[in-house]
């Protein structure tokens, strides 16, 4: 033990990491040592709790292709986390790893965990992967959430598909990008595709 205890020491004053029992071998031979060691019992954790480690190895590569600090990386990493386990929560335990991406990317767009629940209860037992992902691509464009979030649970209701939900985005952007403020064009995009009366946006010109 007084051994092993020795090595590790004399790792890290020639400034090696030590090979950790849990660590990524996809982070080892890329990844500074100042950065490993900061991300590691983030990553570890993460593993323990059943979350997808491969979202987050991908931020810690992001972070060090960037040369940001690993407090930085380390913050990423750990924020990213916790939306992960905010929406496996939220869309339960069998969400895939997309779909999990696609809630975390959703939160941080400004989803609650109640709103991921909204579009899980609307989709059934389909994937909410593209659901998830053009109401955070809406967002973008500049549809207020709760607008992006009603078009999206509105449309699933209807039994749309993963094309329809294309077809939303597209017709928004393309709607925005004519001149129609992104509220509007959101909510009656969304009631075309519902089947409504409302009469589709005008091409623009």
């Amino acid at each position: 033990m007084i051994r092993a205890r020795l090595l590790v020491c004399i790792a890290g004053a020639l400034g090696v990491t030590p090979r950790l029992a849990a660590q990524s071998p996809r982070l080892e031979s890329r990844v500074p040592a100042p950065v490993l060691t900061a991300v590691t019992p983030i990553i570890d954790s993460a593993r323990a709790a059943g979350l997808p480690i491969a979202p987050l190895e991908q931020k810690v590569l992001e972070g060090v292709t960037k040369q940001a600090d690993p407090s930085r990386i380390a913050a990423a990493v750990r924020r990213l986390a916790g939306e992960l386990a905010v929406a496996r929560a939220a869309l339960g335990e069998r969400a895939t790893v997309r779909e999990l991406v696609a809630g975390a990317g959703a939160l941080r767009a400004g989803l609650t965990r109640g709103d991921l629940a909204g579009v899980r209860t609307a989709r059934g037992d389909h994937d909410v992967a593209v659901a998830l992902e053009v109401a955070t691509d809406l967002i973008s464009c500049g549809v207020p959430t709760d607008t992006a979030t009603g078009a999206v649970v509105s449309v699933l209701k209807t039994g749309a598909s993963d094309r329809d939900l294309e077809q939303l985005r597209s017709g928004v952007e393309r709607d925005v990008a004519g001149g129609m403020a992104a509220g509007v064009a959101a909510s009656l995009r969304a009631r075309v595709l519902g089947g409504s009366d409302a009469t589709p946006p005008p091409k623009p010109h």
